[in-house]
Formats: C-alpha cells, sequence, structure tokens
C-alpha cells in the first residue's frame, strides 16, 4: 500500500521506522485491536517481524516518540482516532531472524 499513498513511511534516525496512515480498510482498519505481544510482518526488502511493546494514544502535538533513543530497531504505527485531538499509537521492538 505505501506505493498508493495510503501510509507515509519516514526513517526518522538510527534504529526508528514510523509509519503514519489513515485507519482505512486498506491500511491500518483493525490497529486499534493490537495489543502487547502481538506480532507484525513488514515487507519492504524483505520480511522483518516486529513484536509489539507497547500501544496508547497520544496528543496530536506530542512528539516525544520521535525525540526518544531507540537502541533497539524500532517500528511505529501511527494513526488517527475518533477524537481528532488524538492519535494512535503501536510500538514494536525488531525480533531478530535466524
Amino acid at each position: 500500500m505505501l506505493d498508493k499513498n495510503y501510509v507515509g513511511m519516514m526513517d526518522t534516525k538510527d534504529n526508528l521506522i514510523l509509519l503514519a496512515g489513515h485507519n482505512i480498510k486498506l491500511v491500518f482498519r483493525n490497529i486499534h485491536y493490537m495489543k502487547k505481544d502481538d506480532l507484525i510482518n513488514l515487507y519492504l526488502e524483505n520480511k522483518t517481524a516486529y513484536k509489539v511493546i507497547e500501544t496508547k494514544k497520544i496528543m496530536i502535538n506530542d512528539y516525544s516518540i520521535l525525540n526518544n533513543e531507540y537502541k533497539e530497531e524500532t517500528l511505529i504505527l501511527m494513526t488517527c482516532t475518533h477524537d481528532s485531538n488524538k492519535r494512535f499509537v503501536v510500538i514494536a521492538k525488531r525480533i531478530k531472524n535466524g
């Protein structure tokens, strides 16, 4: 779906990948059901697996997740909520292959 402009991808700094998009049918429709320990498979050049460590709602002007230092490769998914002042965030750590 990245090639259809449904999701924005931002490689913000070392060890952090941020995917942001609407929670529409083709993209993040079921993201609000994600919980700790769920698995996410990301397919870019190769399949990479991530394990959810946290889900939360943040205010739209809260950029603290982007300012954190990430020692491990971290994937953050971000989408809208029914409250236009908040965003739903999923934070996941990469599972080592092999």
